[in-house]
């Protein structure tokens, strides 16, 4: 008997779609969610690019955040992975893990291409010109599951980014000066093709459904993400959110997915940041972000989930950008009101606001020997000290370092001691990034620890980097805005008090 097959043939915006189905079982089987143990996730990268950059045509790249995978384990917490380049294959191993999870893959440095995993699932990605072709290696799924993304792309997107991606101002202007792609520059027609695109893609995970390509799993998670996509363009329309009820195929988990963070954002960043009055910082002006995140917990709009997460982001925001008092008061602020030990010792840890509000800088060599400032500032034989504030990150600071050890070596046999201290920074990247330019033996270069809790911070406003300090022979400070290293400024001013 001669096997019979079939073909879909679907009619949508973008014309007929036929899918070859292939033999079929009149007996239907969907691959539908079902209680999850907790187990592990296994992620294994063959040959990766860097698809964290955005490359550009003079070789040079930019990026909007330098990882590869980004996942939620927490519902509030963002965790971040790159895989070592330098390996033919990677993998990540994410423990204990007891519900489906969203793994975000980054491509060419803009968009993040979404994977619904579940625990003791294995996925193998290999990769075709930077798009991740992932393939499950521990169970059986149908055909688009895990290659959606790709069909996507291959029926809808004519090009590298999807409308949705590139509706925002701030990654229009960086494909713009990659000379990538033509967009439109009207924000509105950006916004209205973006929901062109969105309501192709609702059409073809239909198809997809219709034809048993697609699991119900996979369907709901993908139409989830299309429906809060759509509502996060059209925020500037109206002012409702959903509700548990209008859309809940996950129930109360639908609040993990990056889709529904982001369209809580947009929420707040319509109603409230834009309109919030603004903060004079020495390089412009910021949004009072205490003001937004005192604007959040005042809504009766937002369950205690949605204030969390966005008191999260805001206090994320305020710690980046506000006074110590300011940091130290909302971090409390948030402390006291949402109790969640996990959320505030990731946030005390990661930002060093484990150390009481203090006068004073706590300082780590590079092998982590604490010191402080104050014992600096007593060095014997009475020197001049030049205070050099600087960060890993910070690319202008990296760049005047050169011009920093040209001025340290000519005033090598004169008074004056040079010290480094790496302000706001991660320790690990400091460390790096000390080897790449010969400080780690060094013996006046430090991390300072308490970044977020000395007001030394406040009283000598160092609101930005790099930033140069010159104390006196008596640890007295001379200039709180000394000159750079680079040039003859600096060395009429060491020059003048050397003779003092």
């Amino acid at each position: 008997m001669k096997k019979k097959h079939s073909i879909l043939c679907a009619i949508t915006a973008y014309g007929i779609i036929c899918i070859f189905l292939g033999c079929k079982n009149k007996k239907k089987v969907d691959h539908s969610t079902s209680t999850e143990m907790a187990g592990k996730i296994t992620l294994i990268f063959n040959s990766p690019p860097e698809n964290w950059k955005l490359n550009k045509l003079d070789g040079s790249y930019i990026h909007t955040g330098k990882h590869e995978i980004k996942y939620y384990k927490n519902n509030i917490i963002a965790s971040y992975w790159s895989p070592d380049y330098s390996k033919n294959t990677d993998t990540l191993v994410i423990e204990n893990v007891s519900k489906p999870i969203e793994i975000q893959h980054k491509f060419r440095g803009i968009e993040n291409l979404s994977y619904l995993v579940r625990p003791n699932d294995t996925i193998e990605f290999d990769y075709n010109d930077f798009m991740p072709v992932p393939k499950s290696l521990h169970r059986k799924l149908r055909k688009y599951d895990l290659l959606f993304e790709n069909l996507k792309r291959e029926l809808i997107i004519e090009t590298d980014f999807s409308h949705y991606a590139t509706h925002n101002s701030v990654i229009y202007t960086l494909i713009s000066m990659n000379h990538n792609r033509g967009v439109e520059k009207n924000i509105t027609s950006r916004t209205n093709r973006a929901l062109v695109e969105l309501k192709k893609e609702e059409e073809l995970l239909d198809s997809l459904r219709a034809a048993y390509l697609i699991s119900k799993e996979y369907y709901d998670f993908y139409g989830f993400r299309n429906q809060f996509q759509k509502k996060t363009l059209q925020i500037k329309e109206t002012d409702s959110i959903y509700k548990m009820s209008d859309f809940h195929p996950y129930g109360a988990d639908f609040k993990k997915f990056s889709s529904y963070k982001e369209y809580l954002e947009a929420i707040v960043e319509n109603r409230f940041s834009r309109n919030e009055l603004q903060i004079a910082v020495p390089n412009g002006n910021i949004p009072d972000y205490k003001a937004t995140y005192d604007s959040i917990n005042a809504l009766a709009i937002f369950d205690n989930y949605d204030k969390k997460y966005l008191s999260y982001i805001y206090l994320k925001r305020i710690i980046e950008n506000l006074s110590v008092q300011d940091i130290n008061d909302y971090f409390l602020k948030f402390k006291e009101q949402f109790r969640d030990t996990l959320v505030t010792q990731y946030i005390a840890e990661n930002y060093n606001l484990t150390t009481k509000i203090s006068d004073e800088f706590i300082l780590a060599d590079y092998q982590n020997n604490i010191i402080s400032f104050e014992d600096i500032l007593k060095i014997p034989n009475k020197k001049l000290l030049y205070v050099d504030f600087w960060a890993s990150w910070c690319l202008p600071c990296r760049k005047a370092l050169p011009n920093s050890k040209k001025l340290r070596e000519e005033y090598s046999k004169r008074d004056i001691i040079f010290v480094y201290l790496a302000l706001n920074d991660d320790q690990t990247n400091w460390q790096i990034a000390s080897q790449k330019h010969n400080l780690h033996n060094y013996h006046y270069s430090f991390f300072i620890k308490n970044s977020k809790s000395s007001l030394l911070i406040d009283d000598w406003k160092i609101n930005s980097i790099p930033r140069y300090m010159l104390f006196d022979k008596n640890g007295v400070v001379l200039h709180q805005n000394a000159p750079g290293p680079e040039g003859p400024e600096i060395r009429k001013l060491l020059d003048k008090y050397l003779l003092e």
